[in-house]
């Protein structure tokens, strides 16, 4: 591992401990950006003052639905890395309420971010940004659409919060607190070769249905071809409604076709009323398609592959991955496998209650950014 990138973990179940252990570890000093990522389990107080005491300014840090390190996937646990100043610049930007954030403050950043990098569009594949935002918001379309809108074609990714699959309370650390309704958005300029990745193992397995009733803003969805939305999902996979399950929902989600891209839409679950709720943008009129996955193991490889063929064998990458991604390869029986992959890679990040890319908040996909060392 390079000396300007660090990485620890730590599975000490308080959080003091787990704080010091994984700062024992990486470059505590301002000039470093801090990425932290911990279990909804540790007490939020105290969390929240371990991080300001031991690691300063400069920390991006959230909770999570499971953690990603060099140890594999993990869970009730902390991660940590931190970048040097040598190979970014950057600047953390704390968005504290995100039911008011508008335009108006997406471009405030803009401007500001100009005058501090002296930004020249010409060299905008040198800059990428990073979101972390609560995942129980609801606001994530709009925010990484705004950011995105503003800030193109500087690329943009990131990871909603989690909360170890309560669905209650995500938290994004801020000023010195955790809180929810939040989110952090850093941009860095890279004086080291990067990549910016998305990957999905879904393909579109049914023909193409309409959302016909909805709540864009709870992200319900009451019908589907103008019957009650989860026996018309039941009935396209051939199934009884009173089988439907989380399982189901995780192998099964919505699949959105813009162009030649596809974007997952998952569901969070089955509502009394036969509605469906659901972890990104849904609307009334969306024409969608029901999906089935494919290789989950070999997405994860040929990733790996491409990483390493675009950055050489030693590379960094920061990963925002689908906790539903984890929970089929459970299902499956192939969490072994997939751990493996991770194993002694350089690695840092989470699972997610959905992951931003771009301009568009989506579900069941690996996203992040990978550096060269």
């Amino acid at each position: 591992m390079s000396e300007d990138i660090k990485i620890s973990h730590s599975k000490e179940l308080i959080s003091d401990d787990a704080i010091n252990e994984i700062a024992s570890s990486i470059d505590t000093s301002d000039d470093a950006l801090k990425f932290v990522f911990f279990s909804s389990n540790y007490n939020k107080l105290r969390m929240q003052n371990a991080l300001s005491r031991t690691l300063g300014k400069n920390v991006m840090a959230c909770s999570t639905a499971g953690e990603i390190s060099p140890a594999g996937f993990t869970r009730y646990s902390a991660v940590g890395g931190s970048i040097s100043s040598k190979i970014v610049k950057f600047k953390k930007y704390e968005i504290e309420d995100l039911t008011k954030f508008n335009i108006n403050e997406a471009l405030a950043i803009r401007r500001d971010f100009e005058n501090e990098f002296n930004f020249n569009i010409n060299d905008a594949d040198k800059y990428v940004g990073i979101l972390l935002i609560d995942g129980k918001s609801m606001l994530e379309d709009k925010v990484i659409a705004l950011l995105y809108k503003v800030f193109m074609p500087i690329k943009i990714v990131g990871g909603s919060a989690g909360d170890d699959m309560h669905f209650v309370e995500t938290n994004i650390f801020n000023n010195g607190e955790l809180s929810s309704n939040a989110a952090s958005f850093v941009l860095l300029r890279c004086e080291t070769p990067f990549r910016v990745f998305k990957t999905q193992f879904f393909k579109p397995m049914s023909d193409k249905i309409v959302i016909t009733d909805a709540s864009p803003r709870q992200r319900i969805v009451y019908e589907i071809n103008g019957e009650r939305a989860a026996i018309e999902y039941a009935s396209i996979l051939n199934i009884p409604v009173e089988d439907l399950n989380p399982y189901t929902f995780a192998k099964h989600p919505f699949i959105l076709q813009i162009g030649n891209n596809l974007y997952v839409r998952s569901f969070e679950k089955m509502n009394p009323d036969y509605s469906l709720s659901v972890l990104s943008a849904i609307d009334i009129g969306l024409v969608v398609r029901v999906a089935e996955p494919t290789d989950i193991v070999q997405d994860y490889k040929k990733l790996f592959d491409n990483l390493r063929n675009e950055l050489g064998e030693n590379y960094f990458f920061i990963a925002f991955d689908c906790i539903h991604r984890r929970y089929i390869a459970e299902q499956e029986g192939i969490d072994d496998e997939v751990n493996n992959l991770f194993r002694l890679q350089n690695v840092v990040g989470f699972h997610t209650y959905g992951e931003q890319f771009m301009g568009m908040h989506i579900n069941q996909t690996l996203t992040g950014i990978a550096f060269a060392l």
